[in-house]
């Protein structure tokens, strides 16, 4: 399956237009619902107050917008990178940002190697990026391996159903590209986290199949990034080798921080898992109260370029 790649940048937050805006980069399934922990107080109690002046952006997966399984075939890395600076970039732009549209990215879980490539293509196209903040990010390729059964959209299947469906259901021996759509039929397609079931599926298809790509695209696709960063990692990684098979070793929060690059200007970690950490952040939870509200704010602040 290849396509072209294709994302939605749509305002989030307004914010004060003499910084550098914050757009949001889609995690596994696609969309970019991070931003919500930028502008929410918290579950219990919504609040219009404003923590991070920022103008704050959502970064999505067109398919969440078209319902077109074409829009989540992408299957070069490269393409991608660049097709989501070069969106990013030019609503900077095109909305007035100072700094020939300076920009802030802001990526949990998964979207730690969407950040990444896009970083990297930001240095190649000579894109303004300045800040990235990094959300509990999965381990930092190159790994040993990214193992054969994290591939193809029975794994996707199994990710979806397994985490949000109750279960692993079958789909041995039936076309790759029906998958999705049976599964959601199957299920009366569900909302997961405001997305369609199929749309979320193969994006997580996508997202493990650009894993194994940067895996074997060798230093240019792997080395370090030039930007600032700023990290929140969970101390409990036992998620990564859970979920993606790589070594505790490779899990480890050091080795994303060295991996990442030399200019990692605060990293934070915090007391518990990844859901705890990563899913808090996303969804505006208690456990990130104090960091989206008060610590998160006073970084970028300090370190961003006026």
């Amino acid at each position: 399956m290849s396509g072209p790649p294709g994302c939605v940048v749509f305002l989030k937050k307004e914010g004060d237009k003499s910084l550098p805006p914050i757009f949001g980069m889609p995690m596994v399934l696609g969309i970019g619902s991070i931003c919500t922990g930028l502008v929410t107080d918290n579950q219990d109690e919504p609040t219009d107050r404003v923590f991070i002046p920022n103008t704050v952006y959502q970064v999505d997966e067109k398919i969440h917008h078209t319902h077109n399984k074409e829009d989540a075939k992408c299957s070069d890395p490269v393409a991608w990178a660049e097709h989501y600076c070069k969106s990013i970039w030019d609503k900077a732009k095109e909305d007035g940002f100072p700094n020939k549209g300076r920009f802030h990215i802001l990526c949990t879980s998964m979207g730690g190697v969407l950040g990444h490539q896009v970083a990297l293509a930001a240095e190649r196209m000579g894109a303004p990026l300045d800040l990235i903040i990094m959300i509990d990010p999965i381990p930092v390729l190159p790994w040993a391996e990214v193992k054969p059964e994290l591939l193809g959209m029975e794994n996707a299947s199994n990710w979806i159903t397994g985490f949000f469906l109750g279960g692993k259901q079958d789909v041995s021996g039936m076309p790759e590209d029906d998958i999705p759509d049976y599964i959601a039929e199957k299920n009366g397609n569900p909302d997961m986290w405001g997305v369609k079931c199929n749309d979320a599926m193969r994006c997580v298809w996508q997202y493990f199949n650009y894993l194994d790509k940067i895996n074997k695209g060798g230093e240019e696709m792997q080395k370090p990034c030039k930007q600032k960063i700023i990290f929140l990692n969970a101390r409990d990684r036992t998620f990564m080798p859970m979920l993606f098979k790589v070594s505790e070793e490779e899990a480890k929060n050091e080795k994303n921080v060295k991996g990442m690059g030399s200019n990692v200007v605060d990293m934070k970690d915090m007391d518990g898992n990844h859901p705890a950490v990563g899913g808090s952040f996303t969804f505006a939870g208690k456990s990130t109260y104090e960091y989206r509200t008060e610590t998160l704010p006073a970084l970028i602040a300090k370190f961003e370029t006026k």
